[in-house]
């Protein structure tokens, strides 16, 4: 048995004891898989080259499993006032479509420790964590997600402003393997460090709500490496609409410099690359995106609408530019409280200076779904789905495995299941 087992062994058997009356130990995890066939010998993912993200539904052939123990202690006489230490531990492993089928040895994803309103009304954290991510869950876009990826954090959190909210947290960076300026032969770390700071939950009315996002990252000069120091600001608002059991939410992000991030999974700053120019002096990125999710007793329905440009500071072909452009729509219809019925549509347009390619891609599913309960986001969710996709000439041999290299379509059909508890 390696360490991994062990420590997994050991927080089970904890999770299984009985809570006292001032502490508490729950287990929670997320796990999603995807058994499906296509033309070839695997199932595809249908994705636009240069898109940050892609539709979900029928899309997902790579499987992750997320396993965590969340631990609050309260203290005698504290159980009510919301006063308490909290210990989170997370594992997370995963394997991309076409990988080994072993999930190897998860990463230790999240760990912190949290004093919730011991010295005032706010929170104090330290550790590694998945920091207040803001996404759009039908193709997995994270606009805002400072944590992941990052070595290690600190901050305060839930500061209370009368109804508002203020956090302010530190972030360090380690971005591994990094090719040496001096020596091409060898390799390093690059460290970096985001400030970042959110003034949350502005009431506006009654169902309105504002909520804004100020960073900035630095990173310090690294002779060894040969990298030169570089920093970067980014600036967001957000608004956050409820009615019923429906929401909105309307973002905008721009971000300059070091601030941009590698990836929506991956929140290290962008750096020089050594095969392509590239200036962080004039890379940036401006988002805009709506997110509305409708809930009723016979129906739910998210839809999403994304404009994303980003100047990359990488001399190609006509410029440095990506622009993204994404529209989707998920409806559910609902034949009983168990059982229904799913069509996903996603339409992604990029236009790639760097490159010189400019495309489009079309992704439709329907699905037939299995779930606990008629809501929007009831897991655990068993989909039967059928999947057809179609996109342009320059995305040939781009947009899927190779399974589908030398065509401009494609299909999928399978089995895919959601669990969170």
């Amino acid at each position: 048995m390696n360490a991994s087992s062990k420590v997994i062994g050991l927080f089970v058997l904890a999770s299984a004891a009985p809570a006292l009356a001032d502490q508490n130990l729950q287990f929670h995890g997320y796990f999603r898989t995807t058994l499906g066939l296509s033309e070839g010998t695997h199932q595809p993912a249908f994705q636009a080259p240069g898109a940050s993200a892609k539709y979900r539904l029928g899309n997902e052939p790579d499987t992750t499993l997320e396993l965590a123990w969340d631990y609050r202690y309260s203290g005698e006489g504290n159980t009510d006032t919301g006063r308490y230490i909290q210990g989170f531990f997370m594992l997370a492993g995963y394997q991309p479509v076409g990988g080994s089928s072993d999930m190897g040895t998860p990463d230790a994803a999240q760990f912190y420790v949290k004093f919730a309103r011991y010295l005032g009304p706010f929170d104090l954290w330290v550790g590694r964590r998945y920091y207040q991510r803001m996404d759009i869950h039908i193709n997995d876009h994270f606009w805002l997600n400072v944590g992941q990826g990052a070595h290690v954090g600190a901050g305060m959190e839930d500061l209370e402003l009368g109804s508002a909210r203020l956090d302010l947290a530190l972030f360090n960076y380690e971005d591994p393997d990094v090719v040496s300026r001096v020596n091409p032969a060898e390799t390093g770390t690059l460290h970096s460090r985001l400030v970042d700071l959110r003034v949350r939950k502005i009431p506006l009315g009654d169902t309105l709500q504002l909520n804004t996002w100020l960073g900035y990252a630095q990173r310090p000069e690294d002779k060894i490496l040969g990298y030169r120091s570089e920093d970067g600001a980014g600036v967001g608002a957000w608004f956050d609409m409820k009615f019923g059991d429906s929401t909105d939410t309307l973002a905008v992000m721009h971000r300059r410099g070091l601030s941009v991030v590698q990836g929506d999974f991956n929140s290290r700053p962008i750096r020089e690359n050594l095969a392509q120019a590239r200036d962080l002096n004039e890379a940036s990125m401006l988002e805009v995106n709506n997110n509305l999710t409708i809930q009723s007793d016979v129906y739910a329905l998210q839809f999403a609408l994304i404009h994303r440009q980003e100047k990359t500071g990488i001399d190609g072909v006509k410029g440095d530019g990506i622009t993204w452009q994404s529209a989707g729509v998920r409806p559910v219809y609902y034949f009983s409280d168990i059982t229904s019925a799913a069509l996903e549509v996603g339409y992604d347009q990029v236009d790639n200076e760097i490159t010189d390619l400019n495309g489009s891609v079309l992704k439709e599913t329907i699905a037939l779904q299995l779930h606990p309960q008629p809501k929007f986001y009831a897991r655990p969710t068993l989909s039967f789905f059928v999947t057809n996709a179609s996109w342009s000439e320059d995305f040939k041999g781009l947009t899927a495995s190779s399974v589908y290299a030398d065509q401009t379509s494609g299909w999928s059909a399978g089995f895919q299941t959601d669990v969170f508890w």
